[in-house]
């Protein structure tokens, strides 16, 4: 229900013929609650409605606005485009010159498409800082005018929510996978506020089905969806940082957080210390960008990966790589995070002897 009233105000904006030509809408909230889901089925419904849905790919080529402009007038008259910019927050600098480009084509022809874009990002703040970025004296004027919707954030389920689709992602992975759902399975604390993000509700349910079967297959196919949304976890924070070796920037990745699910969150100050122990190139920059992405309720604080089976997984992944003995060094910094260290290492079935070996 939270969803669909979301996508239901979505589509109104779309309908309001008195909305300028140009719209521009943040739909925001942490990772895995939903945001690309819910945009697919807004632009889903959109083309029913007349509109033209199209996504602003990864990667650019350097004639883009070009391309852009050519496009767009070539698009018949009274045309209508619905345009989504994943990851907005970290492509501010495409974003701005979407905008222009568009205002352009509107400004010299008064028949050209009209043009929503709908930006997703994790975080609302930086939007009201477009502003503040150099741009033309017209496009200063569309921030400040009615076109700019602004942020809007896409709710958490509530609780009764979760329990449904805890057991209905169960009944749909079960019969996916061809196998009987069993009578009792482990359920997840479903009243933890990570379960107000529909996609670790998902996450869970096959958690419990895979460890429930126990059959190889099964177990195959949790760990390709876990290590799916660990690829996407580490595209939304690879955004951040430019690096010309993809591979060694997700191990740099992958070691801090690892790190950072074993010691249960640290401080950034912490995160600093244990990002230059790692040797990691650019150290300053790299803890900046990981304390922004990750923080924590408290300030100055920064939190693991959730929800626990893609940390946890992590933590298996790299404890067998070069960096693995000097993560668990870094553990034992204090006996808080030592002992935290300990119990995550029990849960996922690895024990660590005192010279640092895994057994």
């Amino acid at each position: 229900p939270q969803r669909e009233a979301v996508v239901i105000a979505a589509l109104a904006l779309l309908d309001d013929e008195s909305q300028p030509p140009l719209c521009a809408r943040l739909l925001h909230g942490p990772s895995g609650i939903g945001k690309t889901r819910t945009a697919l089925e807004i632009v889903n419904r959109a083309t029913g409605r007349g509109w033209t849905g199209a996504w602003l790919a990864d990667k650019l080529p350097d004639d883009v606005d070009e391309l852009w402009r050519a496009w767009l007038k070539a698009l018949p008259a009274a045309s209508k485009v619905l345009l989504v910019v994943d990851y907005a927050d970290a492509r501010q600098s495409v974003l701005m010159l979407l905008l222009e480009m568009i205002l352009r084509v509107q400004s010299n022809n008064s028949s050209s498409p009209r043009v929503h874009v709908l930006c997703l990002a994790r975080e609302a703040a930086w939007w009201d800082q477009l502003k503040h970025i150099e741009c033309p004296k017209f496009v200063e004027t569309w921030l400040a005018s009615n076109g700019n919707l602004g942020p809007a954030a896409l709710p958490p389920w509530d609780h009764a929510a979760r329990q449904s689709a805890f057991h209905d992602a169960l009944e749909d992975f079960a019969g996916m996978q061809k196998i009987a759902l069993p009578e009792h399975l482990p359920a997840p604390d479903l009243t933890n506020e990570m379960y107000a993000r529909p996609l670790f509700i998902h996450l869970a349910a096959l958690d419990a089905l895979a460890l429930s079967a126990g059959e190889e297959e099964h177990v195959t196919k949790r760990a390709a969806l876990v290590q799916s949304q660990l690829d996407r976890e580490f595209t939304a924070w690879q955004r951040w940082l430019s690096t010309d070796d993809p591979q060694q920037a997700y191990e740099d990745w992958a070691d801090v957080l690892a790190w950072l699910a074993l010691v249960g969150g640290a401080s950034e100050d912490d995160l600093r210390t244990t990002v230059e122990a790692l040797k990691i190139d650019d150290a300053p920059h790299f803890a900046e960008v990981t304390a922004c992405i990750y923080h924590g309720a408290a300030v100055g604080m920064v939190s693991p990966l959730q929800p626990d089976l893609l940390s946890e997984e992590l933590i298996a992944q790299q404890r067998v790589k070069r960096r693995g003995e000097t993560i668990i060094s870094l553990a034992k910094k204090d006996e808080r995070s030592w002992q935290n260290a300990q119990m995550v290492l029990a849960r996922i079935k690895l024990t660590v002897t005192a010279d640092g070996a895994t057994q």
